[in-house]
């Protein structure tokens, strides 16, 4: 027997994409440009699902794209800023083409299971730094629904890819494509839309949707009916051949359904009545809400897969799932940074020649965020009734991520949360509270909690103004026939502005406090180092308040256009209507996925502007090293770090830096060189300790990463 081993493939890769004999997709409309053409209804055309899909996506837009060097050496570090350049350099002259621009588009293989970019270079001479260079022109979008056919090979290479346009059928090489997917498998590069589960509920919600219009306009006025004596005098037999009975009978195939209540047949004897049905409306609107009940679930259970497959560790489970939507945005950053090392590489051979090892991108910044804006979506969509968390999901969710039962643990912290702010002081703290705060973790402690009842009150008061300008607007557009998909509410600039210069100035006040015990103040480093508005502490605090605002008018506008499209179905009275809605506004306005947002960007917005303080080149060199500070932690992962005391190189490589949780009230102080008497370094520094089963309890609660 000969040992030799199987080098060439005996078997090959159908291309299940292009050729209907190996179809993934047992559903013939959803392949190829059908597939495109009807994602592309679902995602414009479902309010519920667009939040989803924006809850996804965007912060993966507002995170941050690095590169990581193949290693600390001269020439790698050389290449990754090469790299780094060439991806912000897209585009001829002034015409740039921003990054972010097409990040967006690449994640269009969310919505639509995939995404293709051609790749076009452009030939760049006597960059000052760089030398001559191939860059990139562009990274062009090359829409779904123009995509024909799809040429792999049998070993699932794609060779090229077939294009119809109006000038007519274009090939493009997959060498000169970026491709993303969700879901492939094999050759399927078409990979699989996230909406892909929800399509049957879908489907039934339009046919449903018609049966009930259909019917409401059939049985409004009821049927006519014609009652009189229509026989002939004289005669006891045929009476259709009666000239009364003839013109009766023409009348009533001539009624309008617009005056069919006021026609009365002229002859003495005879008359038009209408005969009632009742229509079973409440049942259509039953099924229709129970069909969005499991689209929504199909939704969210798929992306939780997703998310799990992202290999991105378990998190504490609360009982509006806030915690299990941290990971989901980042998996689909992960796959997108993936997909891009193929033109990484590529990059650097032109440059650099073969054999050189290329840096890697990631995301960074998306998982302090995300849990708030998807848990949001999903906690209107529960509050309106569409999403109901029933044991089952629950129960899904601790197996999915190795979780107890829900049922058995007692979640008391978001209660906990709230209770904190609303005893807290109504005002922000003075000059001497700041100096208290540097050095206290007390201090810090209520610098958070105060900050966080302030921004909470002001949020509370503007967003009720707005929303009731928004219900009247919601109601006029609806009493003259319109749409209200385009109704937005009012106010958004002027309440976007308000948040973010409240957060500004926490951020700046917490910066002040850090830099006590330096011997500088922040005049120093504006004098050193020009920081501006432009900081990447200002950046990322406009990112959270965008982030936030954008969350609360997606439940806002959720909560309202449905209540309004439900009720105005089954209530007559326009006051009851719109009393419906201002309860429905007042459910998310006071709810406490509003004050936790608020909780968790307080809580980011100081940590980062102290972080950004600690990393300016002119203050890091004063440091000796860091304080975790927390006076009363709650969460496992603060209770086991509260008061180590760790160097200045575990503040730039540690992922135990808070905040680690929702409401996170831990901070960090910096321990100056000039400061005495100072703490002394803990052996463990941040190092977790106990049994496996107490480390992996610690672990578990820490849910910003």
């Amino acid at each position: 027997m000969s040992n030799k081993q199987h080098l060439r493939p005996i078997g090959g890769a159908p291309n299940t994409a292009s050729d209907p004999l190996f179809f993934q997709e047992h559903v013939s409309d959803l392949t190829g440009q059908n597939a495109a053409i009807i994602w592309e209804r679902l995602r414009r055309s479902d309010t519920q699902v667009s939040m989803l899909l924006n809850a996804i996506k965007k912060p993966i837009v507002g995170a941050t794209v690095v590169f990581e060097a193949a290693s600390d050496s001269k020439q790698d570090i050389f290449i990754k800023e090469f790299v780094e350049h060439v991806y912000n350099d897209i585009g001829i002259g002034n015409h740039k083409r921003p990054f972010k621009k097409i990040i967006s588009e690449n994640l269009t293989f969310v919505d639509f299971g995939f995404y293709l970019g051609e790749k076009i270079f452009k030939n760049v001479l006597g960059h000052p730094k760089f030398g001559n260079y191939q860059g990139l022109k562009d990274i062009a979008f090359r829409p779904q629904r123009s995509i024909w056919r799809w040429n792999v090979d049998e070993n699932a290479i794609l060779l090229s890819v077939e294009q119809l346009l109006k000038k007519g059928q274009v090939t493009i090489p997959g060498k000169d494509l970026l491709h993303l997917a969700n879901g492939q498998e094999g050759a399927n590069f078409e990979g699989v839309s996230v909406l892909r589960p929800s399509y049957g509920n879908w489907l039934r919600v339009q046919e449903y949707y018609k049966a009930l219009v259909i019917g409401i306009e059939r049985t409004s006025v009821g049927i006519p009916t014609l009652q009189g004596d229509f026989k002939s005098q004289g005669s006891t037999t045929d009476f259709t051949t009666d000239p009364n009975f003839l013109a009766a009978k023409t009348a009533l195939e001539n009624i309008s359904t617009a005056r069919s209540n006021s026609l009365i047949f002229p002859n003495d004897g005879y008359e038009i009545s209408q005969l009632k049905i009742e229509h079973a409306t409440s049942d259509i609107l039953a099924a229709i809400q129970l069909e969005y009940t499991q689209m929504s679930k199909s939704v969210l259970l798929n992306i939780l897969e997703l998310a799990m497959g992202g290999g991105s560790g378990s998190y504490a489970l609360g009982t509006d799932l806030s915690d299990i939507a941290l990971s989901v945005p980042q998996s689909f950053a992960d796959l997108t940074a993936d997909g891009y090392q193929g033109t990484t590489d590529q990059i650097v051979q032109m440059k650099f020649g073969r054999g050189v090892p290329s840096p890697k991108m990631k995301f960074v910044g998306i998982n302090d965020k995300a849990g708030t804006e998807l848990a949001g979506i999903l906690k209107t969509l529960q509050e309106t009734g569409v999403l109901v968390i029933d044991n089952n999901l629950k129960e899904f969710v601790a197996a999915a991520y190795g979780l107890p039962n829900p049922d058995l643990e007692n979640d008391t912290g978001e209660q906990e949360v709230v209770a904190e702010i609303d005893n807290a002081d109504t005002q922000l703290p003075t000059d001497s509270d700041i100096q208290l705060a540097a050095n206290t973790a007390r201090g810090l402690n209520t610098f958070i909690n105060t900050s966080t009842k302030q921004l909470n009150a002001l949020m509370t008061e503007q967003l009720t103004q707005r929303t009731a300008l928004y219900i009247d607007k919601l109601l006029a557009a609806s009493n003259a026939g319109k749409s209200t998909r385009d109704v937005v509410i009012p106010g958004g600039a002027a309440y976007r502005k308000d948040v973010k210069e409240f957060l500004l100035d926490v951020g700046s006040e917490a910066a002040d406090a850090a830099l006590v015990g330096s011997g500088l103040t922040q005049d120093d480093l504006q004098k050193k180092v020009q920081l501006s508005d432009d900081r990447s502490s200002n950046k990322r605090i406009k990112q959270d308040a965008d982030l936030m605002v954008d969350g609360q008018e997606a439940k806002l506008t959720e909560a309202l256009t449905l209540t309004l499209s439900r009720e105005t179905v089954t209530v007559d009275s326009e006051a009851l209507v719109k009393e419906k809605m201002i309860n429905a506004g007042e459910t998310v306005i006071t709810g406490t996925a509003v004050r936790t947002a608020a909780g968790n960007t307080v809580s980011s917005v100081v940590n980062n502007s102290r972080n950004s303080i600690f990393l300016d080149p002119t203050v890091e060199p004063l440091i000796e090293s860091f304080i975790f500070s927390n006076p009363s932690p709650e969460a496992k992962i603060c209770v086991e770090l509260a008061g180590r005391v760790f160097t200045k190189a575990e503040f730039l490589s540690s992922n135990k830096l808070p905040p680690l949780h929702h409401n996170c009230d831990s901070t960090l102080i910096a321990q100056y060189v000039k400061q005495t008497p100072t703490k002394p370094l803990s052996p463990n520094g941040l190092e977790f300790t106990g049994t496996e089963a107490e480390v992996a309890a610690i672990r578990k609660s820490q849910t910003f990463k």
